[in-house]
């Protein structure tokens, strides 16, 4: 959808005096809009359902509303806005609306330059994404791909030959939304509840204050069939906070802590193959005396690799198959990583399947099996169905399968609470 604004020759008057330059009486600017947007329901059902504790299931409205603008006479210069909302009838903790980008851009040659919210995708892989670590997620919504929120940020882009090199001040951490006591996704367990997120920051100080200096340089080079990007983060680690409890509240209180990490991507085209690797080096910001006021901070350097490799093949004129096989392998730097702060995927293979129907309804569907090579009984199974209905009409329909024995049945232990946390989820949207 696109529309024209019109403004007088008075509001000419100040861009001119702006840009130095002499303003025009019967000038006029335009500013183009052009808007897009999705509305749709989503619904997933757990089974079995034996915990009274937890929601068995969740239906929610969700929607997605982009907005961008552009003034014909400050070409350089435009803005973008989408948001993202999520309504949950079950829930209330779902319930949520967050800026997925809200920024103002202009183009300052050789320099673009971006203020505001950003969303930034910095992955290469299917399933394992080390390096793409900048924006917080919403984990509990979509499994596989959580949604992302955005952050506040200053982005200074300078193009170079095949690529480009981008710098990003960040001065707030966004807090992830993690999932809820009442959700069978949460790692707490039901019936309890989460104090107030605490921020151990670079000065190596545990403080309730979200602003906080972090920053990012980025750096992509196209080579060939192949693309190579590496970067250098300073922040407040979004990934997976520690968790250490407060004796005066009573409750269990997740800590993230400051972080500096390096790492890349690199993909490569051979033909029908793509050849996919994602590294990440990380080293967290910790006491002298190894410990605060809430108790010890372990040591958790690590080093985080995945390697995979996609191979596309033509099973009649009109489909294709994508195999996809991917790893990913832990490395602690320091000594053996604590238990409780490992992530889901430590020595994990994946491998999985996507057939694309190529009709008019853009069919596609796709098949995942996460396996632990060390523990093979811990797998993760996925299958999901995509299909438009229509012009503006989609569908997507799966399942998840959680297969993650607790060592100790009676009292499972963080990403243990998966096991047999089965689930069907159907999704509806509408396009405009």
């Amino acid at each position: 959808m696109r529309r024209s604004l019109q403004f007088g020759a008075g509001a000419c008057c100040v861009v001119g005096i702006l840009l130095g330059k002499p303003p025009r009486a019967e000038a006029e600017v335009e500013i183009e809009v052009d808007s897009r947007g999705e509305l749709g329901a989503e619904s997933r059902v757990f089974w079995p359902d034996d915990t009274a504790a937890t929601d068995p299931g969740n239906f929610a409205v969700v929607s997605r509303l982009q907005v961008d603008a552009e003034a014909d006479v400050l070409d350089e210069v435009s803005g973008r806005l989408r948001v993202f909302s999520r309504m949950d009838t079950v829930d209330d903790s779902r319930r949520l609306i967050v800026p997925e980008e809200l920024f103002v851009s202009a183009e300052l040659e050789p320099v673009r330059l971006r203020v505001g919210y950003q969303m930034l995708n910095w992955t290469a892989t299917e399933a394992f994404h080390p390096a793409d670590i900048l924006n917080s997620r919403i984990l509990d919504g979509s499994f596989e791909n959580p949604e992302k929120i955005g952050e506040l940020m200053v982005a200074a882009r300078v193009e170079i030959p095949n690529g480009h090199v981008e710098l990003f001040a960040l001065p707030r951490f966004t807090e992830p939304r993690l999932p809820s006591s009442r959700s069978p996704l949460s790692l707490s367990g039901p019936a309890i509840e989460l104090g107030d997120a605490q921020v151990l920051n670079a000065s190596r100080e545990l403080t309730d204050e979200y602003w906080q200096p972090q920053w990012a340089l980025e750096a992509q080079q196209s080579l060939g069939d192949g693309d190579l990007s590496v970067h250098l983060v300073h922040h407040i680690d979004r990934q997976q906070p520690l968790v250490l409890f407060d004796v005066a509240t009573l409750r269990p209180v997740p800590v993230y802590q400051a972080v500096d990490q390096v790492g890349g991507t690199y993909s490569h085209v051979f033909d029908t193959t793509l050849l996919k690797l994602e590294a990440a080096y990380r080293r967290f910001a910790r006491p002298a005396s190894g410990s605060v006021s809430l108790g010890s901070i372990p040591k958790r350097d690590h080093v985080l690799a995945a390697l995979g490799i996609e191979q596309v093949v033509a099973l009649t004129r009109s489909t294709e198959t994508s195999f996809i096989v991917e790893g990913q392998a832990l490395i602690a730097t320091q000594s053996k990583l604590p238990e409780e702060l490992e992530p889901l995927f430590q020595h994990d293979v994946l491998i999985g399947a996507r057939h694309s129907f190529n009709d008019e309804q853009s069919t596609s569907l796709l098949a995942t099996l996460i396996v632990d090579v060390k523990t093979p009984e811990q797998i993760i199974g996925n299958i999901a169905l995509n299909r438009r209905l229509g012009e503006v009409w989609g569908l997507t329909a799966g399942a998840r399968f959680f297969n993650y024995p607790p060592k100790n049945p009676g009292a499972p232990f963080l990403y243990e609470r998966l096991h047999h946390q089965h689930q069907a989820y159907l999704n509806i949207k509408r396009y405009f």
